[in-house]
């Protein structure tokens, strides 16, 4: 597990991928060891609930991300206006995969507009190319290409030892996308945004 304090690309990623999620009504993440530093980077919003199983500060309740997810998505929308939702699992897609597609299922169900996901995942027990084929296979909104190539991010000045970051690159439409593969001092992570189109569903 990363320690937060010093998580320098983690914090670099989540900035670059928060700064594109507009109009935050209620947002959900876990809270770690250091919420402190995590409500740092997090978007503007009018209501924040961060939850973990041991919380380390009274901003976090005592709960999982899939359990605090059905009781804020179980009440009524106007009442509790979920819209973003951070899965920062850090474990793979294997360990994780299924939360993540349960969440992104209920939230397309929403009748709330602007809803947005991030996720990070573990390459360890997946690897990168197995979790970039899940996520494109799962996720239509992430438009990922099949000639996709990660490119060193050179806005991020605090590369040390053995740490990187590359963002997902598209050359056939010659775009970048908001997908990136990082190291800070533990696994090779892949973190990215999902935004769910409200209107593809509906009828």
């Amino acid at each position: 597990m990363e320690q937060y304090l010093d998580a320098k690309i983690k914090r670099f990623t989540q900035k670059q991928l928060f700064k594109k999620i507009t109009k935050v009504k209620t947002m959900l993440g876990l809270g770690g060891l250091h919420p402190e530093k995590y409500l740092e980077v997090v978007p503007e919003h009018k209501n924040c609930v961060l939850v973990d199983f041991n919380p380390a500060d009274a901003l976090v309740r005592r709960n999982s991300l899939i359990g605090e997810f059905d009781l804020l998505t179980n009440s009524p929308a106007e009442r509790s206006p979920l819209n973003f939702v951070d899965c920062d699992f850090c474990k793979s897609i294997i360990n994780n995969g299924a939360d993540l597609l349960y969440i992104y299922t209920k939230m397309q169900l929403s009748p709330i507009r602007n809803k947005y996901i991030t996720f990070t995942f573990s390459c360890r027990t997946a690897g990168d190319e197995r979790t970039i084929e899940w996520l494109a296979k799962n996720f239509p909104e992430l438009d990922i290409p099949r000639n996709y190539v990660f490119i060193n991010d050179t806005r991020c000045k605090e590369i040390g030892y053995r740490q990187y970051v590359k963002r997902m690159y598209d050359p056939t439409r010659d775009r970048f996308l908001d997908i990136y593969k990082y190291r800070d001092s533990g696994d090779n992570m892949i973190t990215g945004l999902i935004k769910i189109l409200w209107w593809v569903f509906e009828n």
